[in-house]
């Protein structure tokens, strides 16, 4: 699971909205792996003149932006982010995550995730393709909706899991899980129409969907 701490709480403007239901503060439980990303405020004004720059010494990776101190530390599988806003904040963390997962045994996958009667269902595909739809009317509809744009997928228990992701529109994402039951590969279409994929052609289609 993600679990976001630091000094700035799920309320604070820093935070990006959809983070809040992944927010939480302490140490988590013993035994737990989680990916721990802290966000605070940036110490320092914003410097025009300051080069991007990426450093990287084995596992640690530091990224340097005008408004952006970003480190990664991928065998601890932490985060540490300091910035001025929550536009950065969100997109160097989804970064950052995408390249720790593995090493928790798990992906993240461009795609929406909904449950129904306990399983989850995935919907994937580019941007414009529907997901948010699938999304919001599947919430419409009383179901469960773990994310609308990026999903967790790994394997636990002999099965695969998705969880929610923060990086998601807010009020489309949720910090759940659920055993995956299907994959849906989306593309627009004058009709509604189900076509069965092999799983070499499905397998090739979700690895493309990952970030």
């Amino acid at each position: 699971r993600f679990s976001f701490f630091g000094e700035e709480g799920g309320s604070s403007p820093l935070v990006p909205r959809s983070f809040h239901p992944f927010s939480l503060s302490g140490l988590p439980p013993n035994g737990r792996r989680e990916l721990r990303v802290k966000l605070q405020p940036l110490d320092r004004g914003a410097d025009d003149s300051r080069r991007c720059a990426l450093h990287r010494d084995g596992s640690l990776i530091r990224i340097e932006l005008p408004e952006v101190d970003a480190f990664c530390d991928v065998a601890a599988g932490t985060i540490k982010l300091r910035s001025h806003g929550p536009a950065e904040l969100f997109t160097l963390t989804r970064l950052f995550s995408a390249l720790l997962l593995p090493s928790f045994d798990a992906l993240l996958i461009h795609a929406a995730a909904v449950v129904r009667e306990g399983n989850a269902y995935l919907f994937l595909g580019p941007s414009g393709s529907g997901k948010t739809t699938i999304a919001r009317l599947s919430k419409e509809l009383g179901h469960s909706v773990l994310s609308d744009e990026s999903v967790v997928l790994g394997w636990k228990d002999g099965g695969h899991l998705a969880w929610g992701s923060p990086f998601a529109n807010p009020g489309l994402s949720s910090p759940g899980a659920a055993r995956v039951a299907g994959l849906f590969f989306l593309k627009q279409s004058p009709c509604h129409r189900l076509t069965p994929l092999s799983r070499p052609v499905a397998l090739r289609a979700l690895l493309g969907s990952g970030f």
